[in-house]
């Protein structure tokens, strides 16, 4: 997992000053794409260091594009895991 102050953090260090970065939009708009091509939501590695677990965003996001039905705190973090399992199953483990 990779907190998102991680992040932040690398992607600042290759913008220039002055310029906006909304991690959460981008993180929208690679899902989109990654679900458009039949591929896995990527922003489930990308986890609140407080909560541990990904932001009510990429949950909202997932719904949008007809991956979640919603639900408690408890179908969230079921969905979630599901998905990093996906992901780990996809990319491999440690790859």
């Amino acid at each position: 997992m990779t907190p998102e102050r991680r992040i932040r953090e690398i992607v600042r260090l290759r913008m220039a000053e002055g310029d906006d970065f909304d991690l959460k939009r981008c993180l929208q708009f690679i899902d989109a794409f990654e679900h458009s091509e039949g591929r896995l939501l990527l922003s489930a590695s990308v986890v609140n260091e407080r909560t541990g677990i990904p932001d009510d965003e990429f949950f909202e996001n997932a719904e949008r594009l007809g991956l979640f039905g919603g639900g408690d705190h408890a179908a969230k973090v079921g969905f979630w895991r599901a998905e990093i399992r996906r992901l780990d199953a996809y990319w491999g483990e440690g790859d």
